[in-house]
């Protein structure tokens, strides 16, 4: 089985070898292979390159923004019962936060006219 299997690999590799052909490289192979890399390298560290990358990211975010700056439309900046307190004058507020827990009760109605 050992003989078959290193047959096949004698037979591949020649195959392989027949198909690249002698391969000699120049004295300028190791340059020529470093100036391809440096090229590439220039070329993925342009801004474009990161503004391609970053797309599909900034196209999620401007999204989720603008659904939020529309959503902020119905949503309720706070309690109503917030801006009766900002109307209301100092001696009002003085005397809602003296009030007890079973007076409060008195004082909603007296606010509310009922």
């Amino acid at each position: 089985m050992a003989a078959n299997r290193d047959q096949y690999l004698n037979r591949l590799f020649g195959v392989y070898k027949e198909l690249l052909g002698d391969f000699e490289p120049s004295p300028a192979f190791v340059a020529e292979v470093r100036a391809k890399i440096d090229s590439r390298e220039q070329e993925r560290a342009s801004w474009a390159s990161y503004l391609i990358a970053w797309s599909p990211r900034l196209a999620i975010a401007s999204f989720a923004v603008a659904a939020l700056l529309v959503a902020s439309q119905w949503m309720p900046i706070g309690n109503e019962s917030d801006s009766a307190l900002l109307d209301s004058s100092y001696v009002d507020v003085l005397a809602l936060d003296s009030m007890e827990e079973q007076d409060e009760a008195l004082w909603v109605l007296a606010e509310n006219g009922k």
